[in-house]
């Protein structure tokens, strides 16, 4: 048989739903015949190398996207379970709450830019007989203020449904473990929407998202990932990282939903980090400057400013007609600096801060140019820190380009509050060396609604309260950005 050709003398059947008996020729024994989810959970959980991962994937497609899952999940030592299996239905409020941000948003540089569920900063009573009399006593009174608010806080209660029916279902088998659960969600971006895997991320769990339409995309995707500490080692500038800081503030303050505040001093936070253990950090604003910085290779590029509705990238805008001399090249710069004619300095305040109108214009750059100009990436990994981006197809372009990962923001952002997340994810994925997955969910709680916990003090904090952020990582959580310190993997001798 084909088993004993290839050497196979133990198996390990799985026939989920008790498909039948199989026999097997002499000298190979089975070592396990498992018939239900459970069982298939609780072998793989025996290992003593089964990592706190999960991976969930969807088969509604038909297409065979189990199979990248497998490879996931077998790297990580996890099950890999079916949306499908989930009590309730969070694969369909995530579709519900997109079909809602897309109906609620417009069009902006020609890209479909997202809304914003309707939120509240109370809770809302969700029972049918409140809404009842509410509507009864509005009714008999006239008085709007007998009425919720309007939407009913969907962005609330919609999430918290979306969590808590994942979340039980992952009780349920027994994989709420001690510590953050890391969840990689892998099927098509049209099959389960983003929200479904931001809304994991937060004190109790991180979350990624392998898109693709097909399976050997996601598996591309995959081993891109499991492979990158060899990789990585292939990009001939990976101790080179860049960053188009074209948006930043410098001296503002914000506060967290748990009341402390913090100063923002952005440029000089990601140089630093941008530049830590021993990494040649080199910053462009002008597109031409920053395309053959990140086509010679880096390993990692950080773009702060405009989403342009998720459409494209900013950039300096050139105005030669203002230049000196006629052969005189438009300034480039290793941050951005738009604004410095009527903004202070910056301990009183100062930013960068660029516009689509004179006299602060940016460039844009639409992804259809983006795509025809980036070489292969050499799995750099791309953050972003804009509005709509990771709604759009831009990810996708990266990705399609050999970018190990994409980060952003699906929703809008917040100057200086957006800003200060990404400081201090930076100064823990960079400088402290965590995974991207933990590293970010670490300020989730401190800005916007964490539903990993639903604490109410994050639920109607000062910070949630003006924050619309949707994030998003796309790739692997468990990712460790490279360092110039790391040593190449020597291969093994079979």
């Amino acid at each position: 048989s084909t088993l004993s050709t290839l050497g196979v003398t133990k198996v390990i059947f799985v026939e989920r739903g008790d498909l039948g008996a199989i026999s097997f020729p002499p000298g190979i024994s089975v070592q396990a015949d498992l018939t239900d989810m459970d069982q298939i959970i609780d072998h793989i959980k025996g290992y003593s190398s089964s990592e706190n991962f999960i991976t969930i994937t969807s088969l509604k497609t038909g297409k065979g996207f189990f199979a990248p899952s497998a490879y996931l999940a077998a790297y990580h030592g996890s099950p890999v379970l079916r949306i499908e299996d989930a009590p309730g239905n969070p694969a369909a409020m995530a579709d519900r709450i997109e079909t809602w941000r897309l109906g609620d948003g417009d069009y902006y540089h020609g890209s479909r830019a997202p809304g914003h569920l309707p939120d509240a900063d109370v809770p809302v009573d969700q029972s049918p007989l409140f809404l009842f009399k509410a509507m009864f006593s509005f009714l008999r009174s006239q008085d709007p203020a007998a009425l919720p608010p309007l939407g009913l806080d969907a962005d609330r209660y919609w999430r918290a449904e979306m969590y808590n029916e994942t979340h039980d279902w992952i009780a349920g088998y027994g994989l709420d473990l001690d510590g953050q659960e890391a969840y990689c969600f892998v099927a098509p971006r049209t099959d389960l929407y983003l929200p479904l895997h931001s809304v994991m991320i937060g004190n109790n769990s991180y979350a990624g998202d392998i898109p693709g339409n097909t399976p050997a995309y996601s598996s591309a995707l995959i081993v891109r990932s499991v492979l990158y500490p060899a990789l990585i080692f292939a990009n001939p500038n990976r101790d080179t990282t860049t960053a188009q800081l074209m948006n930043f503030p410098d001296g503002e303050s914000w506060t967290y939903n748990n009341d402390d505040s913090d100063i923002t001093y952005s440029s000089r936070t990601l140089k630093k980090c941008l530049s830590s253990h021993l990494r040649d950090f080199e910053g462009h604003c002008l597109w031409d400057a920053h395309l053959e910085e990140i086509n010679d290779g880096v390993s990692v590029f950080y773009y702060t400013g405009h989403g342009t509705g998720g459409s494209g990238v900013s950039a300096q805008y050139y105005q030669s007609e203002h230049s000196n001399y006629p052969d005189q090249i438009w300034w480039d710069a290793w941050r951005g600096y738009s604004g410095y004619d009527f903004w202070r300095i910056v301990r009183n305040n100062g930013r960068s801060w660029y516009n689509p109108e004179p006299p602060s214009l940016y460039d844009i750059i639409q992804y259809d140019y983006v795509d025809q100009l980036l070489g292969n990436l050499k799995s750099c990994a791309v953050f972003y820190q804009s509005c709509s981006t990771a709604d759009g197809y831009g990810p996708m372009v990266y990705l399609d380009h050999g970018a190990v990962l994409w980060y952003g923001n699906a929703g809008s952002g917040l100057c200086p509050e957006s800003d200060l997340m990404d400081d201090k994810f930076f100064e823990d994925a960079l400088i402290q060396g965590e995974t991207i997955g933990q590293a970010y969910s670490k300020q989730v709680w401190l800005h916007y609604r964490d539903f990993t916990t639903q604490d109410p003090v994050s639920l109607y904090g000062p910070s949630s309260r003006q924050i619309t952020t949707v994030h998003c990582i796309y790739g692997d959580p468990t990712v460790v950005i490279y360092s110039p310190e790391w040593t190449s993997p020597v291969p093994l001798e079979g």
